[in-house]
């Protein structure tokens, strides 16, 4: 029998975020069993074979919206940040999360209006980053948004707009 691979979840922070998890490790191939323990917010994996793909699965749990933390002890969460439209917004969270200790690296995608981030979770936490966010004007969430319902299938239009309410 293969060896019980462990994971550090970062994000998870009740029974129905765990439940979520097991349920779709679970079905990965070649995982023969899946456990969240959310006191210490692991994944324990028992692999079917020795060569699972543990990457699969940390894909699988970012893809829920949840962060891993990597071997060298990073964590790695996608934020979902309503608000983020234009690049006025974008220069506004660049410059908070740069004066931010911890965060290691960021990427913005505007179309998604997500935010990956890798950062030292001994230094700050999701939580933090999200309360930073927040500070802007902009609400920033570990799941992802519902999908927008679009009358007559016209295409979304962007704006841009301050969240301050001030003009260029």
């Amino acid at each position: 029998m293969a060896k019980e691979k462990i994971l550090n979840i970062k994000g998870m922070d009740c029974a129905d975020c765990a439940v979520r998890i097991e349920g779709a490790v679970s079905k990965l191939k070649g995982v023969r069993s899946a456990r969240v323990y959310l006191g210490s917010s692991t994944l324990s994996v028992t692999p079917e074979t020795d060569d699972l793909d543990m990457n699969a699965v940390a894909k699988e749990v970012r893809k829920l919206g949840y962060g891993v933390a990597d071997e060298d002890g990073a964590g790695k969460i996608t934020l979902y940040v309503a608000g983020m439209d234009c690049a006025d917004e974008v220069e506004i969270i660049d410059r908070k999360l740069k004066s931010l200790r911890g965060i290691r690296r960021y990427q913005v995608n505007l179309v998604n209006q997500s935010l990956n981030l890798v950062y030292e979770p001994a230094l700050i936490s999701a939580q933090d980053i999200i309360k930073t966010i927040a500070e802007t004007g902009m609400k920033a969430r570990l799941e992802r948004p519902k999908k927008r319902q679009n009358p007559g299938g016209r295409k979304d239009e962007l704006s841009c707009s301050s969240p301050r309410g001030s003009s260029p």
